[in-house]
Parts: C-alpha cells; structure tokens; sequence
C-alpha cells in the first residue's frame, strides 16, 4: 500500500483545510505588509511594474490616462485581497472567497519579488546556494527559496479551487 500525505492546503468538502506552520504563517503576514507598504507608500519601487502592466504600450499619453483612472481601483482591489488574507492567516480552515483573496495576494507577492529578483520564464528552479549569511549573495538566494516556496503554495490554492 502506498501512503500519500495529505498536501498542507486542501478542498474538505465546502471549505479549504490550511495546515501550514507557525514559521509559514508568519512569513505570511510579513510579506503580505510589506507588499501593502509598497502598493501605499511607493508607487515608484520598480517591483510593481507587473501589477500595473502597460494598457497602451503604443501611446504613451492615452497608458498615462489609463493608469490615473485605473490605478487606484486596482490597488483597492489588491488591498482588499491582503486585508482578507491578513484576517485569515491564521485560520485552519478557509471559504472560497478568502482562498480567492490568499490566490490573488500570494500571486501578487510572486509578481513583485519575481520582478526583483529579474526570475524569467527560463530562470533555472536550482535551489542550491550560499548558507553564509555573510555570503554576498545569500539574500538573494533566501529571497529566490521564498518566491519558489510561494509559487508551492499557489499551486496547491489552484489544486484546492478545482475540486
């Protein structure tokens, strides 16, 4: 007989069982305020250049237009998603709507670190790197496990929203 564990983030009939850690949780909720700083306090950190894509990349004045009248919707969307996951990050048990809120924010977080950390679609999923902190390329790679670690969760969300 072959024994599967049961994923961390599964469908339980009409809710979603999230079994993550303390450690998981936490990281959580750091990243999700620091990507609501960003998206108030910064609109000029290049990391959300995906979230607020071009519209008009053919003109410049009528992509300026756009983002005036879209941006703000946009964000208050994306607040709204982190809001609800920051109330829920502690749940063991999600509804569809707050696994929504979890799926957008955590793709959010890829967006941005991805974009930081200049990840492409032909950017290699090696693991392996420096585990001397005083290592100059240590944050990097910590930042490169959490945006792969991330991209595990959302994974397991979209598993969760097809059953």
């Amino acid at each position: 007989m072959f024994f599967r564990p049961k994923p961390p983030i599964r469908r339980t009939g009409k809710r979603v069982e999230v079994n993550l850690g303390p450690d998981e949780r936490a990281l959580l909720q750091l990243l999700t305020t620091e990507l609501r700083d960003v998206l108030t306090h910064d609109a000029s950190d290049p990391g959300l250049r995906r979230l607020f894509p071009t519209a008009y990349p053919n003109d410049a004045q009528r992509d300026a237009e756009y983002q005036i009248l879209a941006r703000h919707e946009l964000i208050d969307g994306r607040l709204a998603a982190i809001d609800t996951m920051q109330a829920t990050v502690g749940s063991t048990s999600l509804t569809d709507h707050e696994l929504q809120a979890w799926m957008t924010t955590i793709n959010q977080l890829r967006l941005v670190l991805g974009t930081r950390l200049e990840i492409g679609e032909d950017d290699p999923d090696d693991l392996e790197g420096p585990e001397d902190p005083e290592d100059p390329e240590y944050s990097e790679f910590q930042q490169r496990l959490i945006y792969h670690w991330l991209t595990g969760v959302l994974a397991l969300i979209i598993d969760a929203t097809r059953l």
